[in-house]
Formats: structure tokens, sequence, C-alpha cells
């Protein structure tokens, strides 16, 4: 055989053996870094979508227990034990029955999820007192009529229900729904969640049961899953499968079993947050298994599984580039072996060399161009390296971005971590506020206070003093909203029924809303009492009511709603800062315009506000936010545009009696003494214009700019009757300077000022008893009678 030829033949298995070599090193290459990528994001595709199932069910858990609380229902149960009539409200028990239908109608046209919402009493055999069900397509909402409610005393969790403990949620598995004791067709899947009903003697009245449709969720599932989707119960069957034929196979008698079908799935050890692997089917399969509980209830286990080939694809795109490219190759090794035969073989070594030492990615080494048959071989072999590494990294590139993809949070910690970011603002915007209230509670005290003093002299300019007076009020009403949404006001909690609290302020909101909104009340008639400041309720209600007011230019309906409620754990856990518990819930909804999402964001941020110019100064739910906080509550906007809103208040549940209202007791105006006082101001001003006001009144005042200069004078002073003094000052607080006195001076009377609260003399916003406290900006009758109250009534002159 001629050297021609065997440089032909030579030519062309060098260049094929090294293009498959370099294509099948690229193959393997690209499946060790795309497996392990692909089968992470299976697993956090399947946490999602089992997150989203459990959110589904729970949304409807929460729904079920605020359902206990509806009025309706307790007022149909004592109607029914009183023989007809319900004795504390006069209604009888078709009315509340005729109110809890309306009721039921309301939600279930509001949840899609709702496929039937029932109350089932114990008597007569576990006969349905209402029933509200969508129709099988769920396009309308059904009221069942009298004669259409069945029995259900024979069921299974009707029986369990009812025997356990009041404010239990009772979760059924997932099964097809059953009508008159057989399967509705066409099939719907549902998830049972029941609770029972008692009487106020503790007797087992009845149950509350909605069947949740679990159709949409799973219809939404099936659609985002990317290849075979499963979803099994605790005995194996399946719920979701991509052959519906085969799903809820126990109940419809064909057997089909995910412990049989999928044997190597069932037996792998599932952790909490899920487990991935590779499994033989017909094909080799990737699958993701996931568990999760619906509402507390039944354990399932969601599988998303796609064949080995599916997420090799990338892999086997750059296995077909390299199998042309060998092609080309060796087709071109063929042409340019024929070229260069009669060439010397150093070339060709050169070239070989060069060959033999590529690695997929990297590209040739140092290569000769050459001239002629050299030149083309060495532009042919670079050409195909590019080709490899050009497709190589942009399969790179696309796995660290499905890396990145499946580093991402689940929707609900995106959802917390979003809230937590807006109660770290709100709580940095109220420390700012605080802090600018206190400085300009000192400046008000002293435009105010002179205002005062310059009209009592009843000099020609007395109105103009007025005019400045009133605007210091008005000013100070605004700190006392920033202190209010600081959480620094001072308050006097008291244990309230806040239904009589709105029953008082009722003639009060029908004359502030105006006739064309009317007015409805829906109060809970065994409501639980709270702990809170008489003023700051009315202040909550009075803002939300204004607010619903201007959201209804053309009039509409405000409804005032109160409900005892308790908040679990599943509650909680959505909502950062709530504490699950006890709490008496406030609703206050209007069917006004609406807010969009952007406007809700920022609803509670101070100054914020959607009102004209010279409307509003965008306080009022910033108060509102601040003493709910105060309160250790929580409040919730709820809102749609074109269907109003509604702001939901927990205010927590106390134990003790109502305190009632005392007389207001009618004193002197600015009564006077020969009393010494020492009187302690870092605020030169104020200082100055409190000093005037007790001189011109008999009192000897000594003066002092901060708490050392304070106890300095007192050493100098052979008596002195009472300390007047600021709290938060320089060098040593009132709290510090008082203490050290008192321990001097027996029988010491003691007097605090201040524009906020501090922890000195308030625990948490609640002045300490027996701490005798005035709040700036203070007018001049204010400080003298509040001086006169702690020094006794004067005694004789010169005393």
């Amino acid at each position: 055989m001629r050297l021609q030829t065997k440089l032909i033949i030579a030519m062309a298995v060098l260049v094929l053996a090294t293009t498959a070599m370099a294509g099948l090193m690229s193959f393997f290459s690209i499946e060790a870094t795309v497996m392990p990528s692909e089968l992470g994001r299976m697993l956090s595709q399947s946490r999602r979508m089992a997150t989203q199932l459990e959110d589904y069910v729970a949304a409807a858990r929460a729904d079920m227990t605020a359902m206990r609380s509806v009025a309706a229902v307790d007022g149909l149960v004592r109607a029914h034990r009183a023989g007809g009539v319900d004795g504390r409200t006069g209604l009888s028990g078709q009315t509340w029955r005729d109110i809890l239908t309306e009721t039921f109608r309301a939600h279930v046209a509001a949840k899609p999820a709702f496929y039937q919402l029932r109350f089932i009493g114990a008597e007569n055999d576990g006969r349905e007192l209402v029933r509200v069900e969508h129709t099988p397509t769920a396009a309308e909402v059904r009221v069942v009529p009298e004669q259409e409610l069945q029995t259900k005393g024979n069921r299974p969790y009707f029986r369990q229900t009812l025997a356990a403990p009041g404010g239990n949620i009772v979760v059924s598995a997932v099964e097809l729904n059953e009508e008159h004791g057989k399967i509705e067709k066409p099939l719907v899947p549902i998830i049972r969640l029941s609770t029972p009903v008692h009487a106020e003697s503790g007797e087992a009245f009845g149950i509350l049961i909605v069947n949740v449709d679990l159709r949409p969720i799973f219809d939404s599932l099936r659609a985002e899953a990317e290849g075979g989707l499963f979803l099994v119960d605790g005995l194996g069957n399946y719920l979701i499968h991509p052959d519906r034929s085969r799903e809820f196979g126990g109940e419809l008698g064909t057997n089909f079993n995910h412990r049989t079908e999928m044997a190597e799935v069932s037996s792998w050890s599932i952790a909490q947050k899920g487990v991935v692997g590779e499994y033989s089917g017909s094909a080799r399969v990737a699958a993701a298994a996931v568990p999760l509980r619906l509402a507390g209830g039944p354990a399932l286990t969601l599988i998303n599984t796609a064949p080995r080939s599916q997420l090799l694809a990338p892999a086997a795109s750059v296995q077909r580039s390299s199998v042309i490219a060998a092609l080309i190759g060796v087709v071109t090794a063929f042409v340019v072996a024929a070229l260069v035969a009669h060439t010397l073989t150093a070339p060709l070594a050169r070239i070989t060399r060069a060959v033999e030492d590529y690695t997929p990615g990297t590209g040739l080494g140092p290569l000769e161009d050459g001239t002629g048959e050299i030149a083309v071989l060495t532009r042919a072999f670079r050409h195909m390296a590019a080709d490899v590494k050009e497709k190589t990294e942009a399969l790179k590139r696309e796995t660290e971005e499905r890396l990145k993809a499946a580093e991402l949070s689940y929707a609900e910690q995106q959802k917390l971590s979003e809230q937590l970011r807006q109660a770290q603002k709100m709580e940095a915007i109220g420390q700012l506020a605080g802090g600018i209230a206190h400085d300009f509670n000192n400046i008000l005290t002293v435009i105010i206070g002179y205002a005062d003093l310059a009209r009592e002299k009843q000099s020609a300019d007395a109105e103009a003093w007025a005019q400045v007076g009133r605007a210091g009020e008005r000013a100070a009403a605004l700190t006392r909203q920033l202190l209010a949404f600081s959480r620094r006001q001072i308050i006097a909690p008291k244990t309230l029924s806040l239904n009589e609290s709105i029953a008082e302020m009722a003639k009060m909101l029908k004359r502030l809303i105006g006739e064309d909104v009317a007015l409805l009340s829906r109060l809970t008639l065994d409501p639980w009492l709270v702990s809170a400041d008489p003023s700051q309720v009315e202040q909550v209600v009075m803002n939300l009511a204004v607010n619903a007011r201007d959201a209804m230019p053309s009039g509409g309906k405000l409804t005032i709603e109160t409900a005892n409620m308790v908040l679990d754990e599943e509650y909680a856990r959505t909502r950062p800062g709530v504490t699950p518990g006890e709490y008496f819930m406030l609703a206050i909804s209007d069917t006004g315009i609406g807010m969009d999402a952007e406007t809700q964001r920022r609803l509670f941020e101070p100054f914020f506000t959607t009102k004209g110019r010279g409307r509003g100064t965008g306080l009022g739910l910033a108060t509102v936010y601040g003493i709910v906080k105060q309160n250790k509550g929580h409040i919730a906007a709820y809102s749609e545009i074109g269907k109003g809103s509604t702001f939901k208040i927990y205010w927590p549940r106390t134990t003790g009696s109502v305190a009632r209202r005392t007389g207001v007791i009618v004193m002197d105006d600015q009564p006077s003494g020969t009393e010494t006082i020492l009187l302690v101001e870092d605020e030169d001003q104020l200082r100055d214009f409190a000093a005037d006001v007790l001189r011109s009144r008999g009192y000897t005042v000594i003066e002092a700019v901060d708490g050392v200069d304070a106890l300095e004078k007192a050493k100098t002073v052979p008596k002195f009757h009472a300390l007047v003094t600021d709290v938060v000052m320089p060098r040593l607080g009132g709290s510090e300077l008082a203490e050290q006195l008192s321990a001097r001076i027996a029988g010491l009377k003691v007097l605090f000022t201040s524009g906020y609260t501090a922890n000195a003399i308030v625990h948490h916003g609640v002045l300490v008893e027996g701490v005798n406290f005035l709040a700036k900006p203070y007018t001049p009758a204010e400080l003298l009678k509040k001086v006169r109250d702690i020094l006794g009534p004067p005694g004789p002159k010169g005393a």
C-alpha cells in the first residue's frame, strides 16, 4: 500500500477517534454537571408545589376557625335549646337560620374552594340544618331547600367531630365526594374540615363542616408539572396520577397502588424536606418525593418524575454536535490527507501531538499555522474545538441559571421576609417620629403657655394670641398622633367591653359619617373583655370611620362587627409579630372605592395619604397602627378596587370586671400657693415659662438646668416642698434625681413632666402606679392645677 494511501487512512482514523473521544468526554463531563443540578431543581419545584397544596387547605382551616365565632351559630343554638325563640335577642330560630344561610352563601360565593358548607345538628339522626353548596361545575352557589336536607348521623366524620373537644378542627382524608351514599359524577376530590358546636351548657349540639374542592389546586399542580406528577396517601392510593383513570383506585374498586407500581420510590426514607433520586421503570427515571400534611390532617407524599433522557437533553445535543463535527472531520481528513501525502511526516506528527493533548473546554494548544495542507488541518481542528467549547460554555451558563433558580426561597418565605422588612421600616420610622415629637413638645409648651398668659392679660392683641394658642394646640395634636404611632404615648388602660364602647359612640359616629352612609352593627352577644385606654379605643374607631367615610363619596354602608377569635399557630406562622391565643376582633368595613396593592403596602406609614392636598395629615392610620401595637394587638387590612375595604383589629383577651367611668370633678382654675418648688428643666425657654407661671401665683421657684445642677441647688435651700422635673435630661435624669432627693427629704412631692414615655416612670407605655405625671405640651392652668393637686389644699399664708 502506498504511503499516500496509508496517510489518508491514518488521518481519517485519527480524526475520527480523536473527535469521538472528545465528544464522549464532553458528554460525560456535562452529564456529571447537569444531573445534580436537574435533581435539585426537581426537588425545589416539588417543595414549592407541596407548599401550594398545603396553603390552599390551610386557608380553609383559618376560615373554618373564624366561622365558629359567627353570631348566628350561637343564636341558632340558643333558640333551638329554648324551644324556638332566642331568650337573649328575642329572635326566632328560623330568623337565625336565615341569617346563617346568608352568611354561608356569602362565604361560599367568595371562596371557590368551598364546595359545600353545612351546619348539622345532633338531633334527628344528625339532620342538616343549613347547607349551601356550589353546583358541580362551580358556576353558581345554591342554597339547598329544606326538603332536600339529609341526615348524616351514621357518617364516621359526624360522630368523630361531635365527640371532639370544643375549638378543635377535625380534618378528614382526601376522598371523593358522595351524595346520598353514592360517589358523585363527575368525580369531585375533597377534604372535609369540621368543628364541633356546643351549647352554653357544654352539651354537644352539632358540627360545622366544609367540603373543600381540591379540583382547582390539583389542576394547577398538573399544569405546573414538567414530567409525571403523583400524589399518594398513606395507603399508597393515587390522588393525582398522569393517567386519570388510576386515581382514587381504592374508592373506585380498581386498586392501583403506589407501593407495588413504584416500589423503589415507596421504599425511600423521605426526610422532612423531601428526597431525590433515580429508579428503574420502563426507562431510567429521576424522581423527587416531598412529604406534606393538609391542615394538620392526612399525611401525603408528592412525587415529581422525569425521564433521565429528558433531563440530559442538553448533553445529548452536545453529543449530536460532536458526531456531526466528527463526520465533518473525517471528510476533511480524507481531502487533506490526499493533498499532504507527499509532504514530510514531521508536520503531521506535530498536529497529532496537539490533538492528543486536547481536552474538552480548553481549546487546542499552540499549533503552527504552516502552509498548504498544515494550514487547512489547523483551521479545521480549531473550528471543531471552538464549537465544542462554545456549546460547553452555553450549557454551563444554563446550568448556573437553573442552580440559582433552585436556590430561591419558597413563596411563603419571600412573603414573610417582605412583612419583616416592612415591620422593621415601621419601627425605624416610629423611633424617628417619637424623637421629633419629644423635642417639638418642649417648644409647643412654651408657645401655648405664653399665648395663654398673653390672652389672660387682655391686651389689644388678645385675639392674635388666641390664634397662636389654637395653632399650637393643633400642632400638639399632631405630636400626640406621632407619639401614638411610635408607641411612646403614656396610656391608662382599663378593663373594657368594646361592645359597650362602640354603643356609646354610635350617635357621634352617625353625625360624623353623614346621612348618605348607613351605619350597621353586628356585635357578638357574649364579648370577651380587653385591657385598653378608652380614649385610644375612641381614636381607633373614629380614625377608621373617617377613612371609611372618605372612601364612599357617593354614600354606602359602614359596618362594625365584633367577634371572639382564637388565632392558632397556623395563622401566626405567616404573620410576623402575631402571638397565638385568644383575641377580641373588631372589624370595620366599608363599600367604598377600595385600595390597590401599593397603597395597602404603605397603608400605615406616617404622612402617607391618598387624599388631596390639605385634606389629611396622613397620620390617621399610623396612629391606629401605633395604638394597636402598643396594646400588643394585631391589625390587618383587606381591600379590593371597587369593592371596599375591611380593617380587622385583634385585641388580646383579658379577665376581670369592666371599669366604669367616674364623673368629672370640677376644680378651681389656676389655684395659687406659697410653697417653695425646685423646678428642673434642661430647655431654657420652657424652664423660664414654667417659673413665670408658678411665680405669678405666689410660689417660690428655684430653677435648675439638669439633675446635677438640682442636687447642688438643693444643698443651699433650707426647705422646699415639691420637685417639678423633666424626665429625660443630660448628665442625670429626672427619675434618678427624684430618687436621690426623696432619700434626703421625707415626704417630698414629685411631679414628672415629659413629651413621651421613658422606662423610668412607665412600663410599656403604661404609667407606673403612684407616679404624678404631666404630659407636654401643657398650659399654665394645667401646670398650676397639677402642682396644687400634689401639694394638697393650700395652708395659711406664710406656712
